[in-house]
C-alpha cells in the first residue's frame, strides 16, 4: 500500500530526486559525461567534479534505466495517497485546482524547482553552459522531457497560449523580439509562495486585493442588521459557495456591514477593490488574470467591492468584463458589494441575487454609538450627546469611527473625565457625511452668529421658522403621522432675494450653524451643461452626494437657471423646461436644505415660487442699518486714531453690507500699510473706491485728495 506524505518537505524532496534524475537523463542522450575532467571551457561555467556532486552520482551504484520515469510514478502514487488521507501538499493541491495534465505537472515542476532550489539552477547553468542566465528557457525544458527534436514540438503543447500554465498565468514568459522557444520562463512569484507553504498573493494586487477573515474583522460584534435581512443574505452565500450557485449582491450604504456579513457567513475571503483593479487600464488585464490565478490557487472566496464606481468611462468597459466573467467561473463563489444598484457591473453577470442592507434605524445607531464610546474608554457628558448623535443617518462603520474621532478630540483638549461633548460628537458626525461634491460644490465655511445679522425683525423670524422646520420634521411626520397625509414634497426649501451684499449667504451659513450641517454653494456654472441629459446628471450627483450628508445645498444666482420659463417653440425650450422639473422633483425629496439666492426674485418663475416653502428678503440696508453695520465692521482689537463717525458713513455711502466690508477691510490695510491706526479718512477714502467700483455716484465731497485713490 502507497504511504502518503507525512509533510510537505517529503514531497519536495521526491521532486527534486525526480528532477536530477531527469536532468541525467538528459546528459546521457547528449551524449555528456559530467565526471570527464577533459570538457575544461564548461567548468568556467560549473566544474564537472560539483556536477557530479549535484547529481549524486556514485560510480559503484548503477542507475536503473528509465529512472526519473519511475520517480514520477511514484511521486504521483503517494499524492493520491496524500488526498485520500486528507493531508494533500500544497503542490499537489495545485496540480489538481488547475486541473493539470501529466505533461503540464512536469514542466511546471522543473521550471519551479529552480527557482527555489539552488542546486537545481547550478545543474540547468551546466547543462547550457552559461552562468549569466538564470532561468531556463522553453526550449530546455521542453529539452529535459524529451531531447530528440519530434518530442520537442510533441510538447511544445505545454506552452500553448490556451494551454492551463500560460492560460492561468502559473508560468511567465518573457516578451519582447526574443524567438519563442528562446523565451525565459518564470514561475509567478505567488504561486512560488503556495509551494513553499506561503500564501502572498502576487505583487501586482498589492492595493487590489487582500486575505481577511472574520477573526480579524474589528467591526463584527458591532454589525447590527434586522434579522430578516441578516437571515436571507447569510442564506444566500451559503448557496454562493455552492456548485453553480449564484453570485450574492449586497447592496447600502458605506459601513453598514456588507463586506463583515460576507466574512462572518464564509470565514476566509479574498477581497478586492475593483477601482484598484482595473486602473490603470493598461495593467487591468494582467492584474485581472493574476487575481483569477490567485483566488482560485487559494481556494477563496471572492468579495468584490464596487464602491462608489460608475461606468462612464469607455477605456474600463472592457476590463469591467473580464472582472465579471472572472466572478462568474469561479468556483468557491463571489460576493459583490455596492452602494447603488450598479446594473451597469450587475447585468453581466449570469445569476446574482440582490439583497438590500439599510442604515441602521435610530434605536440602532443609538445601540451602537453606547458600544462605540465604551470600547473607546470615554462616555458620554450627558444622553443629549447620543441623542444628538443619532439624529445624523450613520452606518455601524462611519458612528465606529466618529466615536473614535470625538473621543480623540476630548482626549486633546485634556479632560481628565474622559467625557465626550455635544460639539465632539457633531463635528465628528459631519466629519464622516461629508459629501464628495468637488469640481460640483463648494464648502462654505463660516463663523458668523445672529448678532452679525442685521435683517428686519419679520425676515428674522422667518429663518427661525426654517430652523424650527428642519428641527422638528421627523416629529411632525413620523411621530404626529404626518407623512401619511403628506408622502411626497416634504423637502425644506428657501429662497433667498435680495440685492448682492445683503447677507444671503452669511444667513445660510448661520442656519447649517444652528442645524449642525455643512452648507455646500453649488456652481452653476458647471453644472448647467449645453448636452441633452448631462445637467440632470449634475444635479443627481449634487442631491445624490448632499443625501447622504443631509446636508444644506446653497444655489447661488439661481436665476440663471430657474428664470420664467418659456413657451415650448423647439427642442431646447422642451429639455430646459425638463431640467427645471427634474430640479423641482429633487428638491421636494431632498431631507435636507436647499436654499435658492437671487437677487432679482422678479425674474423667478412663478410655478417654480409656488413650491417654495419658505421665502426671506434681504433688502437693501438703510441708513440707520448702513451705520450699524460699519461699526460692526470694525472689530475692538482694531487700532483706530480719532473720531470715527460711522452715521455719517452710512448717511453718505449707499453701500450693502457686503460691499461695507470690503471697504472696512480695504482701510483696515491703508492704516496698516502705514503703520497706524484706521482713520475717518481711510474709511471715506475706502468707501468712494467702494462706490465708484460699483458705479454709484458719491454725492458727498470727502477730504481725500483724488490723486491718492489709484
Amino acid at each position: 500500500m502507497t504511504e502518503p506524505y507525512d509533510h510537505p518537505s517529503e514531497h519536495h524532496v521526491d521532486e527534486l530526486a525526480w528532477v536530477r534524475a531527469t536532468v541525467r537523463g538528459f546528459l546521457d542522450f547528449v551524449g555528456r559525461d559530467p565526471s570527464d575532467d577533459r570538457d575544461l571551457t564548461r567548468g568556467f561555467a560549473v566544474s564537472a567534479r560539483e556536477v557530479v556532486r549535484l547529481l549524486g552520482n556514485h560510480e559503484h551504484l548503477p542507475r536503473p534505466p528509465g529512472e526519473a520515469g519511475l520517480i514520477r510514478d511514484r511521486i504521483d502514487a503517494r499524492l493520491v495517497a496524500s488526498a485520500a488521507a486528507g493531508r494533500p501538499t500544497p503542490l499537489g493541491l495545485l496540480f489538481e485546482r488547475f486541473h493539470l495534465d501529466p505533461l503540464s505537472r512536469q514542466v511546471l515542476t522543473l521550471a519551479l524547482m529552480a527557482e527555489i532550489d539552488s542546486d537545481i539552477r547550478r545543474l540547468y547553468q551546466y547543462c547550457w553552459n552559461d552562468l549569466t542566465r538564470a532561468l531556463p528557457t522553453v526550449e530546455f525544458l521542453l529539452g529535459l522531457l524529451q531531447p530528440s527534436g519530434l518530442g520537442k514540438v510533441l510538447n511544445a503543447t505545454a506552452f500553448s497560449r490556451d494551454s492551463p500554465l500560460i492560460d492561468e498565468h502559473l508560468l511567465r514568459l518573457d516578451t519582447g523580439e526574443t524567438p519563442y522557444l528562446a523565451r525565459a520562463v518564470r514561475v509567478s512569484p505567488s504561486v512560488v509562495s503556495w509551494c513553499i507553504g506561503g500564501s502572498e498573493l502576487d505583487p501586482v494586487l498589492d492595493v487590489a486585493a487582500k486575505v481577511t477573515s472574520a477573526e480579524t474583522d474589528t467591526g463584527l460584534a458591532r454589525l447590527v442588521l434586522p434579522p430578516t435581512v441578516a437571515a436571507a443574505v447569510e442564506a444566500s452565500l451559503d448557496r454562493t459557495r455552492a456548485p453553480s450557485g449564484p453570485v450574492t449582491v449586497i447592496v447600502g450604504p458605506s459601513g453598514t456591514g456588507k463586506t463583515t456579513l460576507a466574512r462572518r457567513r464564509l470565514g476566509r475571503v479574498l477581497e478586492v477593490d475593483i477601482n484598484a483593479l482595473v486602473r490603470p487600464v493598461i495593467d487591468a488585464e494582467d492584474k485581472v488574470a493574476a487575481l483569477r490565478r490567485d483566488a482560485r490557487m487559494l481556494a477563496l472566496p471572492l468579495v468584490v467591492d464596487l464602491g462608489e464606481t460608475e461606468d462612464d468611462d469607455p477605456s474600463l468597459a472592457g476590463p469591467h468584463r473580464l472582472v465579471a466573467r472572472m466572478v462568474d467561473t469561479h468556483p468557491e463563489g463571489a460576493v459583490i458589494t455596492a452602494t447603488d444598484e450598479a446594473s451597469w457591473f450587475v447585468g453581466r453577470l449570469a445569476q446574482a441575487v440582490v439583497h438590500h442592507v439599510p442604515l441602521p434605524t435610530k434605536d440602532e445607531r443609538r445601540q451602537i454609538w453606547s458600544q462605540a464610546f465604551s470600547a473607546s474608554g470615554f462616555e458620554a457628558e450627558s444622553p443629549e450627546v447620543i441623542e444628538g448623535a443619532i439624529r445624523y443617518p450613520l452606518s455601524g462603520g462611519s458612528i465606529t469611527r466618529a466615536a473614535l474621532a470625538a473621543s480623540a478630540q476630548a482626549g486633546v483638549k485634556g479632560r481628565v473625565d474622559h467625557r465626550v461633548t455635544v460639539d465632539d460628537v457633531g463635528a465628528a458626525c459631519r466629519a464622516q457625511l461629508t459629501p464628495r461634491l468637488s469640481g460640483v460644490a463648494q464648502r462654505i465655511v463660516t463663523t458668523f452668529s445672529w448678532d452679525d445679522l442685521i435683517l428686519p425683525p419679520e425676515e428674522v423670524a422667518n429663518l427661525q421658522e426654517i430652523i424650527a422646520y428642519s428641527k422638528n420634521r421627523a416629529v411632525v411626520y413620523d411621530t404626529w403621522g404626518y407623512g401619511r397625509l403628506l408622502p411626497y414634497g416634504r423637502g425644506l426649501s428657501a429662497l433667498f432675494a435680495g440685492p448682492p451684499g445683503t447677507g444671503k449667504t452669511m444667513a445660510a451659513g448661520i442656519l447649517a450653524g444652528e442645524l449642525g450641517m455643512e452648507v455646500f454653494r453649488v456652481d452653476l456654472s458647471r453644472t448647467v451643461s449645453k448636452y441633452i441629459g448631462e445637467t440632470e446628471k449634475n444635479l443627481a450627483r449634487v442631491f445624490d452626494e448632499a443625501s447622504k450628508s443631509q446636508s444644506i445645498l446653497l444655489f447661488d444666482e439661481a436665476d440663471s437657471l430657474f428664470a420664467k420659463r418659456t413657451s415650448v417653440k423647439s427642442s431646447v425650450d422642451r429639455y430646459a423646461n425638463l431640467e427645471v422639473n427634474y430640479l423641482l422633483q429633487r428638491m421636494e425629496d431632498f431631507e435636507g436644505v436647499t436654499i435658492l439666492t437671487t437677487n432679482l426674485e422678479g425674474s423667478i418663475d412663478d410655478a417654480f415660487q409656488r413650491r417654495i416653502r419658505f421665502r426671506v428678503r434681504f433688502p437693501a440696508p438703510d441708513e440707520q442699518t448702513r451705520a450699524r453695520l460699519w461699526e460692526r465692521m470694525v472689530p475692538p482689537k482694531a487700532k483706530t486714531e480719532g473720531e470715527l463717525y460711522f452715521d455719517a458713513l452710512g448717511e453718505d455711502y449707499e453701500l450693502s453690507g457686503g460691499h461695507i466690508k470690503n471697504a472696512a477691510l480695504r482701510a483696515a490695510f491703508f492704516a496698516a500699510n502705514e503703520g497706524r491706526g484706521i482713520t475717518m479718512k481711510d474709511l471715506r477714502r475706502a468707501a468712494r473706491l467702494e462706490s465708484l467700483r460699483l458705479g454709484k455716484i458719491v454725492r458727498v465731497l470727502d477730504d481725500v485728495d483724488e490723486r491718492d485713490d489709484y
